[in-house]
């Protein structure tokens, strides 16, 4: 699902849009575009708006908010895959076409917060790596694009 699609949407609000752009970063490396939606409104759009083309992946620790009921409802209508990565009460019964469940048991300490996070970033961290596989050749030739740009000595770019 991901090899093959044009870009990675991220929606996820809080500490999760933080991992969330942290994928971004990631998938970007491997030439997979998207972006990060945080807020309310850009997720409502989101979902209106995104192509069948690409895949989005929601992020929540407590499962599901209700209103993004309704956002994940629009893309499974309008056919554009959803991964969904979370921790909370019974994220399969939201919809979704991939659910990866994370730890999380809810008792309000730091450390069940810092296992849900530490689980989300390693999914988030396969999920680069399963990318990077199918795509190491547009990987390296992004880098190298990267490295020629913004890390060449001033003045030994080619014609100078």
């Amino acid at each position: 699902m991901l090899c093959y699609t044009a870009a990675i949407d991220w929606i996820a609000d809080d500490t999760n849009a933080a991992l969330a752009q942290y994928g971004m970063h990631l998938c970007w490396g491997t030439g997979k575009c998207g972006q990060v939606f945080s807020d309310t409104d850009l997720q409502m759009n989101a979902s209106l708006m995104i192509p069948d083309d690409h895949v989005v992946v929601v992020m929540s620790k407590y499962g599901l908010k209700e209103r993004w009921q309704s956002v994940l409802e629009h893309f499974q209508k309008r056919h554009v895959p959803v991964l969904l990565i979370a921790g909370g009460r019974k994220p399969e019964a939201w919809p979704a076409d991939f659910v990866i469940c994370t730890p999380f048991c809810q008792r309000h300490d730091l450390a069940d917060e810092m296992d849900y996070y530490v689980a989300a970033k390693y999914v988030i961290d396969l999920l680069f790596w399963s990318l990077f596989e199918d795509h190491k050749e547009e990987a390296r030739f992004t880098q190298s694009l990267r490295e020629a740009i913004f890390f060449s000595a001033p003045g030994t770019e080619k014609g100078q």
